[in-house]
C-alpha cells in the first residue's frame, strides 16, 4: 500500500471521529392525536335531510310490503271459493257417488261454473295489475265532476230505494271539473256505495263533494263501520262465501284494495275516515277519495 492509501485512510478515519462527536439534529416532536374537526354546518344538515329522506323511504317500502302482503292474502281468498267447488264436485264424480248420468253432468256444470268464475277473477285482478304497472294506461281526462256524480246517482238509486235506505246526494257545481279516468272512476263509486247498501242495516248514505284549490274530495257517509269496505284478513282462515248468481263478486276487502290501486294512479287517495263530530251521529263511516282538481280553461269533458 503506498503513501496515498495511508493519508485516505487516515483522512476517513479522522472525519468519522469528528463526525460521531458532533451534537445529532433534534427529532421533531411526535404529532399528537387530536379530534376531528366537526363537519360544516351546511354538510351536517344536508346528511340529516338524506338519513330523514331515508327513513321516509324504509316506511313507504314497508307500508307497501303490507299493502302487498294484505292484497296477495285477499286474492288467494277469493280464488279458493270457485276452486274449492271444482274440486268437491269432481271429488264426488271420481267417488262414484252420483246416482245417474244425470246428476254427474249437473256436477259437472256446476264446477264450469265456479271454473269460469275463477278466470273472470283472475281477468279482473290482472287488469289491475297490468294498470299498476303501466302495462294498460289509464284515459286521464278533464272531467265535469257533476256528470260524474249523475252516472253514479242512476246506477245505484234504485238498489238504495227497493230497500227503503234514503241516499242524499249533494250535486256539485257544473263549473268544479277533475282530472280522472271516466269509467274507472265512476266503477269505483259505484262499488263503494254498493258496499255501503249491502252492509246497512237502518239509517240514510249521505254522497257529496268539497271542492278545495288543487283537489276534490268525495265523501260518503254511511251507518256501516269500516269493516264493511275492509273486511279483516283473518277471514282467510274461514271458508269463503260463494257468491250469488253468476257474477264475479270481490270481496269488500279486496274490492277496496283495488280501488285503491286504481286511484292512486289516477293521482287520488281513497281512505276510510271517521265522521266529522259536527255531523249525523247515525254514520259511523266517511269514505274519501281525493282527486286533482282540472286547472285552465278548457271547456269540461
Amino acid at each position: 500500500m503506498d503513501w496515498s492509501h495511508w493519508i485516505a485512510l487516515g483522512v476517513g478515519l479522522g472525519l468519522g471521529t469528528i463526525a460521531s462527536k458532533l451534537p445529532k439534529p433534534s427529532q421533531p416532536p411526535a404529532p399528537r392525536e387530536t379530534e376531528p374537526a366537526p363537519p360544516p354546518a351546511a354538510n351536517t344538515a344536508e346528511l340529516e335531510a338524506k338519513l330523514a329522506q331515508l327513513q321516509l323511504d324504509a316506511g313507504a317500502i314497508a307500508d307497501m310490503m303490507a299493502f302487498k302482503a294484505g292484497f296477495l292474502a285477499r286474492v288467494s281468498h277469493e280464488i279458493r271459493s270457485p276452486l274449492s267447488k271444482i274440486i268437491s264436485t269432481h271429488q264426488i264424480i271420481l267417488a262414484d257417488l252420483c246416482n245417474d248420468p244425470e246428476e254427474e253432468r249437473e256436477f259437472l256444470e256446476q264446477a264450469n261454473v265456479a271454473a269460469l268464475k275463477m278466470v273472470e277473477l283472475l281477468d279482473e285482478i290482472m287488469k289491475v295489475a297490468k294498470i299498476e304497472r303501466g302495462k294498460l294506461p289509464l284515459k286521464i281526462e278533464r272531467l265535469s265532476l257533476e256528470t260524474v256524480f249523475e252516472e253514479v246517482y242512476c246506477l245505484t238509486y234504485l238498489q238504495a230505494t227497493d230497500r227503503n235506505y234514503p241516499f242524499n246526494v249533494e250535486f256539485p257545481d257544473e263549473s268544479i271539473q277533475i282530472e280522472a279516468d271516466f269509467k274507472m272512476l265512476r266503477q269505483i263509486l259505484v262499488n263503494l256505495i254498493q258496499s255501503a247498501i249491502d252492509g246497512m242495516e237502518a239509517g240514510t248514505l249521505n254522497f257529496s263533494a268539497f271542492p278545495e284549490e288543487t283537489q276534490v274530495r268525495i265523501w260518503l257517509d254511511s251507518p256501516c263501520p269500516p269493516d264493511a269496505w275492509n273486511d279483516p284478513i283473518g277471514l282467510l282462515e274461514e271458508e269463503p262465501k260463494p257468491a250469488e248468481g253468476n257474477a264475479v263478486q270481490l270481496s269488500p276487502g279486496l274490492s277496496f284494495l283495488m280501488n285503491q290501486l286504481l286511484l292512486e294512479k289516477m293521482g287520488g287517495r281513497l281512505e276510510i275516515l271517521a265522521p266529522p263530530a259536527d255531523g249525523d251521529p247515525a254514520h259511523l263511516t266517511r269514505i274519501q277519495c281525493s282527486l286533482p282538481r282540472a286547472t285552465g280553461d278548457r271547456s269540461p269533458a
